[in-house]
């Protein structure tokens, strides 16, 4: 099981409301390194770096059905895990490529899952010992956190987001040392001090509960922020 290493400064935003960050759970490590898609990452004139709608399942990204499912599904990307067999596993897809300052933004749709289990995003991905996400979870409570030297960081501990966690728009900024997490249109977290200032981008789900955590993702984007 992952330590929790330290705290980073945090803030809770929510519309002009600022109050102090909570910390403290924790999760297991995710899924083997993935593969890295072919989609090329360039800017487009709207400040576009990457974007997937996820209809081409030729475009790269990882496929395996094995201890669990990760793979391209009905026009989307799907993940699917057995938590009562993988508990505290959350699989995660990566790009296969490097930035440095980013939005990233994916739809989700969640499917099935215990309350305590969550759909993630990505920044900042050196490999699974290395790397900063954002969780949304059943309840609807949003976290932030990362690994550092394979040790677990809890920066928010379920924030109450009020909103219903079944199709929302997840979108987290990683600029300089910050991270902002905004969760249908609304910027709800805010924290700095991030020690990690390039990598790979992505998502995932599962993490914690019992039975079967399914999310599908769609319209995945990485754009200057």
């Amino acid at each position: 099981m992952h330590v929790k290493r330290k705290s980073w400064p945090a803030l809770i935003l929510t519309g002009l409301i600022l109050a102090g960050a909570a910390c403290g759970t924790s999760n297991e490590a995710p899924a083997e390194d993935t593969a890295a898609p072919s989609t090329v990452a360039k800017t487009s004139s709207d400040g576009v770096l990457l974007f997937d709608d996820f209809s081409n399942p030729g475009s790269g990204w990882p496929i395996d059905d094995t201890y669990y499912f990760r793979g391209y599904d009905e026009g989307a990307y799907r993940i699917r895990i057995d938590q009562d067999e993988n508990p505290y596993i959350f699989p995660l897809a990566v790009s296969g490529h490097s930035f440095g300052d980013v939005r990233v933004e994916v739809d989700t749709e969640r499917v099935s899952g215990s309350e305590s289990a969550g759909a993630y995003l990505i920044c900042r991905y050196q490999d699974n010992e290395n790397y900063y996400y954002a969780e949304l979870d059943g309840d609807g409570m949003l976290s932030i956190g990362a690994y550092l030297e394979d040790e677990q960081v809890i920066v928010v501990d379920d924030f109450p987001s009020g909103v219903a966690p079944s199709q929302n728009h997840f979108e987290l900024d990683c600029t300089g040392t910050e991270m902002v997490v905004y969760l249908d249109g609304v910027q709800f977290l805010y924290a700095a001090q991030l020690e990690i200032p390039t990598g790979d981008v992505g998502f995932g789900a599962g993490g914690s509960g019992s039975g079967v955590t399914e999310v599908l993702f769609d319209n995945f984007m990485v754009s200057q922020p």
